[in-house]
């Protein structure tokens, strides 16, 4: 009976044992469900704080987004728009080059016509002269007047030069003074 007794005991032990090593397992496996479920909780509160700035975010790219739009719309209006008044500047130019021309034309034919123009294109001058004397005689004033109307006044100093040389070198000789023809 010995023996007996030492196999029901052994089977107690192993029934024991069993047991102990389920509840054992269905207890790790509890809490790691737990540790998992607190771990998941944590991640959606992080989440839903994250929430709002992920929102916030998104709401500022849109903006940015449709700024750029604006601004890109807006940017293709001004290029329209140069390129309207790049093609009214040329159509502009292109008629006052010809309305250059036409007048050029009309002053060249004008210039041919007219018996009172010189070869140059220049009108043809007419020299009257008029001469002044000051008082003590020193100076002529003689002014010229051309068919156009254009006046030249020209003024002649004709009194002699009394400037001695005062150096002791005989060999060099007085500069003449300065100022024969002035114009006006």
């Amino acid at each position: 009976m010995d023996l007996v007794i030492w196999i029901v005991v052994a089977v107690v032990l192993l029934v024991i044992i069993a047991a102990v090593a389920v509840a054992l397992t269905k207890r790790n496996k509890e809490r790691k469900l737990e540790r998992r479920r607190t771990e998941a909780h944590e991640l959606r509160e992080n989440a839903a704080v994250q929430s709002q700035t992920v929102q916030e975010r998104e709401t500022e790219a849109a903006q940015t987004e449709a700024a750029a739009r604006e601004a890109r719309a807006e940017a293709d209006a001004r290029a329209r728009e140069a390129d309207r008044l790049a093609a009214a500047a040329g159509e502009h130019k292109h008629r006052a080059s010809a309305e250059r021309s036409e007048y050029d034309e009309q002053l060249r034919r004008a210039d041919e016509l007219d018996p009172d123009v010189g070869t140059a294109g220049e009108p043809a001058t007419e020299t009257r002269e008029t001469t002044t004397e000051p008082r003590g005689g020193a100076a002529t004033d003689t002014r010229e007047t051309t068919d156009a109307g254009t006046a030249t006044d020209t003024t002649t100093d004709t009194t002699p030069d009394t400037t001695t040389d005062t150096t002791p070198d005989a060999t060099t000789a007085p500069e003449p003074r300065e100022g024969g023809t002035h114009r006006a």
